[in-house]
């Protein structure tokens, strides 16, 4: 009984993480693979928590937080100048210029907590308004102040999710595809050592964990890659990626 070292090229980042998190667990939990492999074990393990970090990076950037905190700002911005223009509409001598802007407020029918593109592009609309077409009612109403704060922090949001996605662009897809093509060579590796032991030793000793490995191949070739049968070499090739992808399948970074 040798380990089947698994063409696991296709599988998309999860499955990908997963399949190496409890290769990994099992390992350190069998004492003859300890003994006999540290030094592969060690060398997976450190590939593996590379490529969890960037995962980890794909999903969520430190700008996400920045984002957050501007859009509750300018969320705040835009309620106060609702209500204020609706206060000023009860004004007589305020009335007619107040009664302007809320309709344009009523028309935009922007809801703050909606899709934040959506609502960006709403606010900026509404903003490039009220400094030409309403401009004479803001002043009136002397509502510049506020109208200049809550156009800062409408950009601030629109720039700062560009700064997200140029961000995320340029380094999460690349770092991602080095850090599985290490945890694979890794991995490799390991397996390699581990039917080289087998073949000097026999696999007494090594048989609990490698029929839990080649079930562990089993179980994600028919679950995650959706192949009927056994499709792989010993060797890591030949096998049938039909239904596979490159790798690089990388989840769409959360809005928040």
């Amino acid at each position: 009984m040798k380990a089947d070292s698994f063409y696991v090229t296709g599988m998309d980042n999860g499955g990908h993480f997963m399949f190496m998190t409890n290769g990994v667990k099992r390992a350190k939990a069998t004492l003859v693979i300890v003994k006999k492999l540290s030094a592969e074990i060690a060398a997976l393990e450190k590939a593996l928590e590379a490529e969890d970090a960037v995962l980890k990076l794909s999903n969520k950037s430190l700008i996400t937080d920045r984002i957050v905190e501007l859009d509750a700002l300018r969320s705040k911005l835009y309620n106060a100048l609702k209500k204020l223009i609706q206060d000023y509409a009860a004004v007589p001598e305020l009335a007619p210029e107040a009664t302007v802007l809320l309709q344009a407020f009523k028309d935009y029918a922007i809801h703050v907590n909606e899709q934040r593109d959506r609502v960006s592009a709403l606010m900026l609309n509404l903003i490039n308004d009220l400094k030409s077409k309403y401009a004479q009612g803001v002043s009136k109403l002397g509502l510049e102040a506020l109208v200049a704060n809550f156009e800062k922090a409408n950009q601030e949001v629109i720039d700062r999710m560009v700064e997200r996605a140029e961000d995320q662009k340029g380094r999460t897809k690349g770092m991602l595809r080095a850090a599985r093509e290490a945890t694979d060579a890794a991995y490799r590796h390991f397996v390699e050592m581990l039917n080289a032991h087998v073949s000097f030793e026999g696999d007494a000793d090594y048989a609990d964990f490698i029929e839990f490995l080649n079930i562990e191949i089993l179980h994600f070739r028919r679950q995650v890659l959706h192949q009927k049968g056994k499709t792989s070499t010993a060797d890591g090739g030949g096998g049938d990626d039909s239904n596979s992808n490159d790798g690089d399948e990388e989840e769409e970074p959360p809005q928040g």
